[in-house]
């Protein structure tokens, strides 16, 4: 190339460096100091591991309402009068600060002529501090600076901006072998208030180090979990070798060192499910406190170590190393040297090479990545190295002042991105639960949810473990509790707190919404892991509550499979569950828990004898049962009864269509037979696991109908079938069928002759009451329920749906004779039955194809209003059993058949009392209820014995509660009076506070907030029970303030009021207490 076109080349190259080092490079660091926009990870990085998918999509970002540090390196000489304004989506204005010619200093600055002894980030960069508040979507920045007498401006638009994450750690310490609150550890009082919280200077570096808005750990309401001894599932010792699960109670006999701290793993994993925290940025953590063995002198024992995973840790009280390393697990961080060899970390054998400078902000001090000396085989010939990622043994390079270690910039984003996975409460204008959205830069409403059902509330978290090789539990009959030992309950703890839904077996519309055959979303996750056992809690008043226990509660791989293989063998992990709950209490005094065992809970507790597994009691604690033997000594029988009901013939149908509803009372009163017969003949309880089954309905006798007998039972449903044209029903003002009561008057206005239809009510004039995703529930005028389902959906030919139910109707309405219609249900093949006249209020929809379904009560059809159903069982009906034992026992088959054939209670007359017959039945063929039971809160008053049908009787209510009106007994079933807690007066402020949205009549169960003074903050929300109002104060907030403005807070409550402890942190500018 001749010279002068090499000379203008240069020249050429030297105009364009000056051009491009005249734009000022922009930094920020909130954990980490990346380049503005963002910090992405690529695959095949310089300097970096070839990070596979999808750890190559890992990104650095701003965290919303955060306070930020800027970092700007201007390249031309001169500069001077450097400003920077900020402005958001929300504020087109912002705010303008001063770019101070020097940046905050660095950590270990001892020397500062060298980089390896905290030499400074930069000598020549500006710097300043967003506040939080302007930390939003669609942030940009404009600066400012004269160079040379020239005034010059850069900008940068629209840099992105994350989740403005709350994150909080909830602590459960956990008391093994008999360690108490009262030992002492290095001059602390081992407290659960003492070792369930962090040091505020601790909780100030972890916010820190933590890709977060806001940051608070609590201690959980139940405070401490104490266990006397342990049962340890499954797992290897320390010589590597398998072994079973084994009981201890000493450390000494541990087989490995991880099985205790193990055990803290299992008991936060089902707290933070029942809480309700398992959608979002909510970790738990559990200190564990250890007392020495007798042998070495009875003191204070630490874990030695930790674990962690699925947002969950355990380890020391110290809230150390070993803290934030476990809790780098719980985030989803695996060790970083193990992923760097597997291409999903960056930097070499787990350091920080590459990796860029980290921030303090509380202490407002940069923190380089070099290791002085150097003591990793990472580091090059010279006179520095590099730390180790804290997932890589990297807390002993923690600066000199700090607790912790660093985590890379690369783990911090991985961290930053498990939190914006998760989800959010509040933070919406609908309040409900959020997610959020990557590409809109804020929350959108999620369509799942967080159902919380218990909010502060008297509840007791139970937890078991059980083992099927010590139960023989895949025998197929009763389980063997013979000898016990690893199949236990540990003793409950009782609080005030929160739970997700449970299953109370009682509550008949609660179990069938959770019946896995036909439930969806969180009632099918219910027991997505199988369902097989129960816990009944007894109460000091002698009432109980037993419900079906979730998450697992079974030796099965699935919800309704056989016992495997797996389950047997005591070296396998299957053969071992725990189980954990929380039941509501109602404030009373739980005096013992049984574990209750009965296959498939979810298919029906009604018709089937649970088996009682083990028990605690509060006065004796561990109470094994005898396994229930007959007169010799040998197990006894489980008795199988196959129900068939023969209802009167009519219309050549012999294949009956009986709803879920029928079929239940059928099979209850069928066993309620059954257990009297061996209450009054046997003397003794029916065998465990023994049940009654409706295996079919017929219409008519005779041997054809016994020939086509089929079981057809329909659960209801919530649903209909998509709409072909995507489009949700519309509401309109519909009518009844030509109804005539008992006296041939029309009581509706629907006239045959003109098809016209009035006193029609209109859904625009209807009350919404509440609603799910799918349905809608209102009252009319008078009160009346009315369910609108949203959406019509497809009719497939295969479910044999009914495409013309419209023309069905407008046949019905004017034939006299037509004594039924079909209600359409969701899937199903199943149909239900109702009579002409008040069978539907008078709304319906119509859909898309023109079809017409009615509106009926779906709250609780069975049960409402069971007069205007069509009476499918009537007077004369029989039912007979067909009983099959285990054993040939005729004499005990021969006995029940005729003990049902006479008795009250035998099925046939029940039967006939079940169900809505003539008017002039005598009343005399009903059986009488006992309504010696009390209300819960409340004493039997005059209810003291029996109550003939029609009678009522007056309960009393205790102090604070107010009987809702008399029990009544109706056809051998007695409808109790209720008892229910008094409202309060919450409309006096608290002292520095105001009233917020309390009123003087807040309802018992529920909360309200007052609000606090400049200065003050509000300990909680006040609270009324039965009458007693828990009011809210508002305490003084005390800060430790800084150069930028950041604050710390710490709050407390009353500990005997079981309000949760701990401290606060406010990271840029906005605060979070603990205590909530």
């Amino acid at each position: 190339m001749p010279r002068r076109a090499v000379a203008l080349a240069l020249a050429l190259v030297a105009i364009a460096a000056r051009a491009v080092a005249a734009t000022p490079t922009l930094k920020f660091a909130q954990t980490h100091v990346f380049e503005a926009p963002y910090k992405r990870w690529t695959a095949g990085q310089t300097g970096g591991q070839n990070l596979k998918s999808p750890y190559d999509e890992t990104e650095l970002h701003l965290i919303g309402a955060r306070a930020a540090l800027v970092l700007v390196e201007f390249y031309d000489a001169g500069v001077s009068e450097a400003k920077m304004r900020v402005t958001n989506a929300f504020d087109a204005t912002g705010t303008e600060m001063t770019l101070n010619a020097s940046t905050p200093g660095t950590y270990g600055d001892d020397d500062a002529t060298t980089m390896a002894d905290g030499g400074p980030y930069s000598s020549t960069a500006y710097s300043a501090i967003v506040p939080g508040e302007y930390v939003k979507r669609g942030l940009s920045v404009e600066i400012t600076w004269t160079s040379g007498g020239t005034p010059r401006t850069h900008a940068m638009t629209s840099i992105k901006v994350g989740a403005p994450t709350r994150f909080k750690i909830v602590t459960v310490p956990v008391y093994f072998f008999n360690a108490s609150e009262s030992m002492v550890h290095n001059g602390h009082v081992l407290t659960a208030e003492r070792v369930g919280n962090m040091e505020p200077s601790v909780a100030r570096e972890y916010s820190s180090k933590m890709p977060c808005s806001t940051f608070h750990t609590e201690l959980h309401p139940m405070k401490r979990f104490n266990m006397s001894y342990v049962v340890v599932p499954p797992g290897r010792g320390y010589d590597g070798v398998t072994r079973a699960a084994y009981r201890i109670n000493q450390r000494d006999d541990e087989a490995n060192g991880f099985d205790t701290i193990s055990i803290g793993m299992g008991i936060l994993r089902k707290l933070r499910k029942f809480d309700g925290e398992s959608k979002i940025a909510t970790q738990y953590y559990s200190p564990l406190i250890y007392k020495k063995s007798a042998a070495k002198g009875g003191g204070y024992d630490g874990p030695g170590g930790g674990l962690g995973g699925g947002h969950i840790g355990t380890g020391s009280y110290t809230f150390s190393g070993v803290f934030f390393h476990e809790q780098g697990h719980a985030a989803g961080l695996p060790h970083a040297k193990e992923a760097y060899n597997s291409s999903s970390y960056p930097y070499p054998e787990g350091s920080l090479q590459g990796s860029a400078w980290a921030y303090d902000m509380h202490s407002n001090k940069l923190i380089d990545p070099y290791k002085k000396p150097c003591t990793y085989n990472t580091c090059p010939s010279s006179i520095y190295g590099y730390k180790q990622d804290v997932m890589q043994g990297g807390h002993g390079d923690r600066e000199s002042g700090q607790h912790f270690g660093l985590f890379s910039d690369y783990n911090v984003a991985r961290i930053q991105r498990y939190f914006e996975r998760r989800g959010a409460i509040g933070v919406t204008p609908a309040g409900g639960f959020a997610k959020w959205d990557d590409d809109a830069q804020a929350w959108s409403d999620a369509t799942s949810s967080v159902k919380v059902v218990t909010i502060n509330e008297p509840v007791v978290f139970i937890y078991a473990t059980a083992s099927c090789t010590e139960l023989s539990c895949d025998s197929g009959g009763a389980l063997d509790t013979s000898k016990l030992w690893l199949t236990q309950i540990y003793p409950p703890v009782t609080y005030v707190g929160n739970s997700t839904e449970v299953v109370d077996v009682d509550d008949r519309a609660q179990f069938e919404r959770f019946n896995y055959d036909q439930a969806t979303g969180v009632e099918r996750d219910y027991c997505g892991r199988g369902c097989d056992f129960m816990y009944k809690v007894h109460f000091a008043d002698g009432t109980h509550r037993t419900v079906m226990i979730p998450d697992g509660a079974s030796f099965r791989s699935s919800p309704a499979s056989s016992i495997s293989s797996d389950a047997t063998n005591p070296l396998h992990g299957d053969s071992f569950i725990s189980l954990g709950c929380v039941v509501r209490t109602e404030g009373k005094d739980v005096v013992r828990v049984d574990m209750l065992y009965l296959p498939f809970v979810w298919r029906g507790v009604h018709n089937r004898a649970a088996q009682l597994i083990t028990s605690w009691t509060k006065t004796g604690g561990e109470t094994r049962p005898i396994s229930p033997v007959n007169t010799v000594g040998q197990p006894v029988s489980t008795l199988v009864a196959s129900l068939k009901m023969l209802l009167p013939a009519g219309k050549g149908i012999c294949s009956y269509n009986v709803t879920s509803a029928h079929a239940r009372q059928a099979e209850e009163l069928a066993m309620s037979a059954l257990e009297g017969f061996f209450q009054k003949e046997v003397g003794a309880p029916i065998p465990p696991l023994s049940g009654v089954a409706l295996a079919c309905a017929c219409a008519g006798e005779g041997p054809t109908c016994d020939a086509t007998c089929k079981k057809q039972v329909g659960f209801r449903s919530w649903e209909l079938p998509p709409s072909s044209l995507s489009r949700s029903s519309e509401v309109q003002c519909g009518c009844q069928f030509k109804c005539e009561d008992l006296s041939g008057k029309c009581q509706y206005g629907f006239e045959p002759a003109s098809d016209k239809c009035e006193r029609g009510t209109h859904a625009s004039k209807l009350t919404k009451r509440w609603h799910s995703s799918q349905v809608y529930y209102y009252v009319d005028a008078y009160d009346r329920p009315l369910m609108d389902i949203e959406g019509a959906k497809d009719m497939i030919d295969d479910f044999r749906h009914n495409k013309t139910l419209d023309e069905q109707i407008k046949k019905c309405r004017k034939d006299p004779e037509c004594q039924r219609i079909i209600f359409e249900q969701a899937h199903s093949t199943y149909k239900t039955s109702f009579k002409r006249g008040i069978c539907a209020n008078p709304c319906y929809v119509k859909d898309d194809w023109n079809r017409v379904t009615y509106i009926i009560d779906m709250e609780n059809p069975w049960e409402l209003n069971i007069t205007e159903r069509e009476a499918l069982v009537s007077a004369g009906t029989t039912v007979h059993l067909d009983v099959k034992l285990a054993s040939s026992d005729s004499t005990l088959l021969s006995q029940m058949q005729s003990y049902i054939s006479d008795t009250c209670a035998s099925v046939s007359l029940a039967m006939r009392n079940a169900f809505p017959w003539p008017a002039d039945t005598p009343s005399t063929t009903a059986c009488p209820c006992d309504a010696s039971t009390p209300p819960a809160n409340g004493d039997v008053g005059n209810c003291v014995g029996t109550l003939l049908p029609g009678s009522k009787c007056q309960p009393e209510c205790h102090t604070g509660y107010a009987v809702s009106g008399e029990s009544v007994c109706i056809a051998g079933t007695l409808t109790h009076a209720l008892c229910a807690g008094k409202p309060c007066d919450a409309s006096t402020p608290p002292p520095n506070g105001a009233v917020g949205d309390c009123t003087d009549s807040l309802a018992s169960g529920s909360t309200c907030q007052p609000t606090c003074n400049a200065g003050y903050t509000a300990s909680g929300p006040s609270s009324c029970t039965a009458g007693t109002l828990a009011s809210a104060t508002c305490g003084p907030i005390w800060s430790l303030p800084d150069s930028q403005g950041l604050n710390f807070t710490s709050s407390a409550r009353d500990a005997s009021r079981g309000a949760r402890t701990g401290i606060a942190i406010a990271v840029g500018s906005a605060v979070v207490l603990a205590g909530l």
